[in-house]
């Protein structure tokens, strides 16, 4: 439900961790369909994403109806003034390019590079045809600057690990323990204050908490309990770091940045199990969908079907920002069958809406959509986690942010390694490459 997959040579980081562990790796694939092209829905309307400039029902100018990747960099390369400007840009200076009003990409929106330089027209096609709207949600417009044509992701060989990626910090932890008696783990302790006394001791404050059916409290009528520390590393994220009573949290400075810098994107996934692999049946079936409904991608993995029978698990969908909507949606109907784990539990309702959104995609009727025989779906917006990952907002720069939150005041023994403020914060190899920033520091 959550991690899915990495490129080793964009993440050679956890690449390495992930052989060093012995973890086994596999290909992630497509399912083969037909011509293998998208398969796109916008506003009532089917076509591939070859058809698009021609059939996109969205009254562009004609000198935009090209490959929609082309057109994405030719908007960049148009609209923005830098003279170094390569179709190889390297993270560094992605936000640091200005538009043609001299303004850097990183302090100004999308919704505002949009404004001045797209009709709106062209604007909810860029947007409603990238199956994503992380890019485009009150975030910097350097987070839309484009990787030409998009070749790089199209040929990237992707790969996950076979016992699934929660196999890595569970393998990481047992490592962990096993290396000392002294080591220890303790699950469901809500971390409540830090604070220094004058031996410069930290005193770290934590309420015992249980989960159930996925919600997290505090057990009753049980005490905190306080640990002493030289020196503390947060694996937290943005949401829990916020509400943690430590007074360097409180600075003007720091607060800012932890509260304002970044955009909490709340990833939502959801699996239909069935008995039979019933789709690839279907006319206008395709292994990657995307559409402007809430459904917003969809795709079909070889490695959801089973090996020794036609079982199979459907991706129906993996929208960002739509949280709210299909929080609406489980709050009416009734509990069907998941995988035990009550907090991943769906409702007949959100099923049924899940199904009349595929009968429009495939234009078929409703009845030609079977109702699965399990459905999971998964919302990452809620506290401690708060968000699947993260974007960067209008008018912060990346990597001053993460030097200064990596840690947050020099005359504490505090850091902060969670991939929350680095610019790889969508990615594991994120969370890695802070740990071993943070290794230098400490």
């Amino acid at each position: 439900m959550g991690a899915l997959r990495f490129v080793p040579s964009w993440h050679p980081l956890l690449n390495k961790t992930i052989h060093e562990l012995g973890l086994a790796i596999e290909d992630v694939t497509m399912a083969p369909t037909g011509k293998g092209d998208t398969l796109y829905y916008l506003r009532g309307k089917h076509m591939s994403y070859s058809e698009l400039p021609v059939k996109a029902p969205y009254n562009i100018p004609e000198n935009y109806r090209i490959d929609y990747d082309t057109l994405n960099w030719q908007i960049y390369m148009n609209f923005t003034t830098e003279s170094s400007r390569s179709e190889t840009l390297t993270s560094e200076n992605k936000q640091y390019i200005k538009s043609l009003d001299g303004v850097d990409l990183y302090m100004q929106s999308w919704d505002i590079f949009s404004g001045k330089f797209l009709d709106k027209e062209t604007t909810a096609y860029i947007e409603d045809a990238a199956g994503y709207d992380d890019g485009f949600a009150g975030t910097s417009a350097a987070q839309y600057v484009p990787r030409s044509k998009q070749s790089e992701w199209n040929s990237a060989r992707f790969k996950t690990i076979t016992k699934g990626f929660q196999a890595l910090p569970t393998t990481m932890l047992e490592q962990f323990l096993n290396e000392s008696v002294k080591h220890r783990f303790y699950r469901n302790h809500h971390l409540r204050s830090i604070k220094r006394n004058q031996n410069g001791m930290y005193l770290i404050t934590f309420q015992p908490t249980e989960t159930v059916a996925g919600i997290t409290s505090d057990v009753q009528g049980s005490a905190a309990r306080t640990m002493c520390a030289r020196k503390v590393l947060l694996a937290v994220p943005k949401l829990a770091l916020e509400n943690i009573d430590w007074d360097v949290l409180n600075n003007d400075r720091i607060r800012d940045i932890l509260t304002k810098s970044l955009v909490s994107i709340h990833g939502t996934k959801m699996f239909f199990g069935y008995d039979k692999i019933w789709w690839r049946n279907i006319e206008k079936s395709s292994s990657s969908i995307v559409s402007d409904t809430h459904l917003r991608a969809t795709y079909d993995f070889v490695n959801l079907q089973s090996k020794t029978t036609p079982k199979a698990v459907y991706m129906i969908a993996y929208p960002d920002l739509s949280n709210e909507y299909w929080r609406l949606a489980q709050a009416s109907g009734n509990p069907v069958p998941g995988v035990g784990d009550k907090s991943l539990e769906m409702t007949n309702t959100s099923v049924n809406i899940a199904r009349n959104y595929l009968s429009q995609i495939f234009n078929v009727s409703m009845d030609d959509i079977p109702s699965p025989t399990s459905a999971v779906m998964s919302i990452w917006d809620q506290y401690p986690i708060g968000a699947a990952w993260y974007a960067w907002a209008p008018g912060y720069k990346m990597e001053e942010v993460e030097s200064t939150m990596l840690r947050p005041s020099t005359t504490e023994e505090v850091y902060i390694i969670s991939n929350t403020f680095n610019r790889n914060s969508g990615w594991t190899e994120g969370a890695l490459e802070v740990v071993e920033k943070v290794l230098k520091l400490i």
